[in-house]
């Protein structure tokens, strides 16, 4: 090889049958601690290097966890040999680095260090890249739990913040009853808080690993000292709480694990695209309660235009998060008999998905706090709706209130005396000259016979109990 490289033939012969690409960072820095586990633990109990020379293998394999070397790692993750190919050309970078690094030490020739006999020694692909996997889904879960909390916190945050304001609820579009706006940030919240406790608990399926199982989990050419000093060794290099599986033939054969973890992605992910469209209706022109902070130009024709771009990206990013989760699940069961080759795929689509994931919740916890309430919009909007007569049906009945419903949709358009009520209720929403909700209960009032002060305990008594908790009014 060009001297350039420091990957050897097998990498060569990769390129070849799968084209060049580009292994994902988080495999090669997840991949590169394990090889330095799996060689500190031939270290500790074979002595097979000396020590000038192992103290180099070290440095070498750290150097290519931190990055200096990703573009020695040429190959598309989506290859076949259920990821030999990677594990080779992690190898014969490591060996021929660390020659580097003994040579520039020591002065003079390195030793001989063999990618397949030394640098794989005691391993197969089939342990050391599932466990590669491990490594980095776990710390994928963890980056995602905290960006999870970090959306809950922000929508929490509103939750309290609005818990005062009474908003127009719907049901299929259609205007329904009041609810507090504070109790619509608090369920977008309550969906996150289960995706927070989701994404907890998967990490207790994701934790085990393959070490020391070698090629189909009988653990051939593997002792028993190398498998405990290997998973010590992983721990302490992670950071993690990874254990060694107890049926390590099921951990090679079976990723359903994976799949878990892909399924409670791609709920999130479908989370906050729920949350994401809600707002959109919110911040349309068509509802227009919400605004959506304007961030830049939102046409280059229209210039009184803008553009609900972070809802957007974030809704976009949780769509691709689901179809990258699902195609990972689908590869989770593709393997035959003792082994799934297709772990590099899953891989691959498990890593996409919780990057546009973890897109889509940034985007969304940047959003929330800028969020612009429109309080007149939203008094204008409530008392258009006639929601509230809808609270007036237990004193009188089902059937009144929808003849009242029509009664008072008529007189918005006359210019009697309760369509005079009403014009002021919505107009004093929005110029703050009338209190708009006396006006309001005014107008009902003389138009459905019903005494003021039963309408006015009525809606009182939603404000206080019904809605859930106290507090309620209109802005």
């Amino acid at each position: 090889m060009s001297p350039e490289f420091l990957y050897g033939e097998e990498t060569a012969k990769a390129l070849e049958n799968f084209g060049r690409g580009h292994t994902p960072r988080a495999l090669i820095a997840a991949y590169a601690k394990v090889k330095r586990a799996c060689v500190s633990a031939v270290q500790e109990t074979e002595g097979r290097f000396e020590s000038e020379l192992f103290v180099c293998i070290l440095e070498a394999l750290d150097e290519v966890a931190s990055g200096v070397h990703d573009a020695q790692f040429p190959l598309p993750i989506r290859q076949g040999g259920a990821g030999t190919s990677f594990n080779m050309n992690l190898n014969e970078v490591a060996a021929a680095r660390a020659r580097q690094l003994y040579s520039e030490g020591q002065g003079g020739a390195a030793p001989p260090l063999d990618p397949i006999e030394d640098l794989n020694r005691s391993q197969s692909t089939n342990d050391t890249f599932p466990t590669a996997v491990t490594v980095a889904a776990l710390e994928l879960a963890n980056e995602l739990e905290l960006s999870v909390i970090a959306l809950q916190e922000a929508l929490v945050a509103r939750e309290l913040e609005l818990e005062g304001v009474l908003l127009t609820g719907r049901t299929e579009l259609q205007d329904a009853l009041p609810i507090r706006l504070g109790q619509v940030f608090g369920a977008w919240a309550g969906c996150l808080e289960r995706d927070r406790w989701r994404m907890h608990k998967v990490k207790e399926r994701l934790r085990t690993h393959a070490l020391g199982g070698t090629a189909i989990g009988t653990c051939f050419a593997a002792s028993p000292a190398y498998m405990h000093a290997a998973e010590r060794e992983l721990r302490r290099i992670t950071g993690l709480p990874l254990s060694r599986s107890q049926n390590l033939p099921d951990e090679i054969a079976h990723q359903d694990k994976y799949a878990e973890l892909a399924e409670t992605i791609g709920l999130c992910a479908g989370n906050v695209r729920k949350i994401a469209s809600d707002l959109l209706l919110y911040t349309s022109s068509l509802s227009g309660e919400l605004g959506h902070p304007e961030l830049q130009y939102g046409s280059t024709i229209m210039p009184a235009k803008a553009n609900p771009v972070l809802l957007e990206s974030a809704r976009g990013n949780a769509i691709a998060a689901e179809h990258e989760a699902r195609a990972a699940r689908d590869y989770a069961f593709e393997g035959q008999l003792q082994l799934n080759p297709y772990l590099p795929f899953l891989a691959d689509c498990l890593l996409l998905a919780g990057h546009s994931l973890a897109l889509a919740l940034a985007t969304s916890r940047k959003l929330v706090p800028a969020l612009i309430v429109r309080r007149e919009r939203i008094a204008e909007r409530l008392l258009e709706s006639n929601v509230l007569l809808n609270l007036l049906s237990p004193s009188l009945g089902y059937r009144k209130v929808k003849e009242l419903a029509a009664s008072l949709r008529d007189a918005r358009g006359r210019h009697g005396a309760q369509g005079k009520a009403l014009g002021e209720a919505t107009k004093g929403a929005v110029s703050g000259a009338v209190a708009p909700l006396e006006a309001y209960i005014e107008a009902v009032a003389g138009m459905s016979g019903m005494p003021r002060g039963e309408i006015a305990a009525r809606f009182d008594a939603f404000k206080s109990t019904g809605s859930g908790a106290e507090g309620g009014t209109i802005p």
